[in-house]
Parts: structure tokens; sequence; C-alpha cells
């Protein structure tokens, strides 16, 4: 089975990333991934030459974001999502999102604007930085349910998914027994029954 790369900043990601798209490309062509995703934080300067680069080196070109959204939980605080275009009506819905976050709403966008924009997407939870395991992590297990049923319902069907990331941390360890069950009960993922990717 390939394993092909779902969140990766760019140098387009300012202070998060110096790896230029030229980088990244030869990168995955070098460990023979068949595709690649490219998802700066609120930003999409980077997705022409990207897609021109994925070509050029007969790699797959997944075109994403990692978009700020606003909490509907906890007021004036925002959290990563990774959004990856499906087909032409994602990629659109991109564009709108990350000119929305520069150009009307700089501190993230509102769940209820996404909304408008989630078709053509896919929606993957970031790690650690994401507001179901901020939740999870501070024990808010209610909370880490209703956002997570929140985010499933505002994606067409089997377009939401829990993110595993293995790093060897503590954190994430945690967060990972809680997506499989919580205590005395099944966990998150089995009872909304999302999938996951890693």
């Amino acid at each position: 089975m390939s394993f092909i790369h779902l969140h990766v900043y760019s140098a387009y990601s300012l202070l998060s990333s110096t790896a230029r798209i030229e980088q990244l490309v030869s990168g995955a062509r070098e460990n023979r991934f068949p595709a690649l995703a490219l998802t700066d934080r609120n930003v999409m300067y980077g997705a022409v030459a990207f897609y021109k680069e994925c070509l050029k080196q007969s790699i797959k070109p997944i075109l994403g974001l990692s978009v700020d959204v606003l909490s509907e939980i906890s007021e004036g605080e925002a959290y990563p999502m990774v959004l990856l275009a499906k087909d032409r009506q994602g990629f659109q819905n991109l564009l709108k999102i990350t000119s929305t976050v520069q150009t009307k709403s700089p501190e993230g966008i509102p769940v209820k604007w996404l909304k408008h924009y989630a078709g053509g997407l896919f929606a993957l939870t970031p790690g650690l930085d994401g507001e179901i395991e901020h939740y999870l992590e501070a024990g808010e297990y209610g909370q880490a349910k209703r956002t997570a049923e929140l985010f499933s319902s505002l994606f067409e069907p089997h377009s939401f998914f829990f993110a595993i990331q293995d790093h060897g941390l503590r954190e994430e360890k945690k967060t990972m027994n809680f997506w499989f069950s919580f205590p005395g009960k099944p966990g998150l993922a089995w009872r909304l029954q999302m999938v996951f990717v890693t």
C-alpha cells in the first residue's frame, strides 16, 4: 500500500516551514509517493507552482489548505482544519475560503461560512492543534463529541476524517486512546462511525 502525505506546509506557510515546492515534490518522487498534498496555513500562494511541479515530476497533486476555523464552543478561539479538494468545486471552494480568511475574517473562518463552502472537500483533523484534540486532551469529552458531530455534519457524507499521527509524543498516544475508547465506553470514532487517516 502506498503512503501519501496529506498535511504538508511549504515556505508559503510563514514561520511554519522553509521547504520549497521543488524540494517537497522531489522528496515525494525520491520516496516513490504516487501523490502529495499541499496544505499551507490559510493561504494558497503556492498552489499553481505546486501543481505544475507535481505534473513535471509525475506526482499526482492534491490541492488543499489548512484553515483556521472559529470555534462554536470556545469564543474567540480558532483551530486549524485540513481541507483537500476532491474536484473542481472543491478547488473553487478552497479559493473562496482562503480569500475569506485573507480579506474578511483574518482570525479564522466562521463555521456558518465554512458550511457554505464545504462542497467538494475532504476535511481532516490536524493532529494535536485541532479543536477536537484540544477538548480530548483537556478531558472535555462532551465538547469533543459535540465538535466532531458538528464538523461531520458540515461536509458531504464520508468526507470528514480523524487524522492519527504518531511522532512518539505522549499527548498523541493519549488522544489516540480517546479515539478508540473513553473511560468505560466505546471511543469517539466508534460512536460517530468515523474513518481514520494516518
